[in-house]
C-alpha cells in the first residue's frame, strides 16, 4: 500500500460517513482534482460483504446498494472512532445493520478460529 493510497483511504474513512450526498460528491471531485492518476478502488471490503451477503440471505434479506454503503462505513468507522451513531429515518435499517455487523463480525472470528468460547459479539 503506497502513501497515497493510505492518505485517500484515512480521509474518506474519516469523512466520508458524515457527508450528505452532495458533499460526498463534491469531496469525490476534488480527491480526483488533487489524484487524478490514482484510483482508489471500493473492494477493500469484499470479504466482509461476501460473509455479510450470505448472512443476509439466510436472514432472508435484500442488501441495496445504499444500505451496502451504510454497513460498509458503519465498519470502517467503528474501526476508527470508539463510539458511533446510526441515525436515520423509522425502519430505515439501523438495527439491521448494527446487528448484521456483528453477526458478520462473529462468523469472520469463528472462520479464523478465534473466538470459539461462545463468546458473541
Amino acid at each position: 500500500m503506497d502513501e497515497r493510497e493510505l492518505l485517500i483511504g484515512a480521509m474518506r474513512s474519516a469523512n466520508l460517513p458524515k457527508f450528505i450526498r452532495e458533499d460526498k460528491e463534491l469531496f469525490e471531485r476534488i480527491i480526483t482534482d488533487l489524484y487524478p492518476d490514482f484510483e482508489l478502488g471500493d473492494d477493500k471490503f469484499g470479504w466482509l460483504m461476501d460473509i455479510a451477503k450470505q448472512i443476509a440471505t439466510t436472514d432472508k434479506k435484500i442488501l441495496t446498494s445504499l444500505f451496502i454503503e451504510k454497513f460498509i462505513q458503519f465498519f470502517d468507522t467503528s474501526n476508527l472512532r470508539f463510539g458511533s451513531m446510526l441515525v436515520g429515518p423509522p425502519n430505515g435499517g439501523k438495527t439491521y445493520i448494527y446487528n448484521l455487523l456483528a453477526k458478520t463480525i462473529n462468523s469472520v472470528m469463528h472462520l479464523l478460529g478465534k473466538g470459539t468460547g461462545g463468546e458473541q459479539i
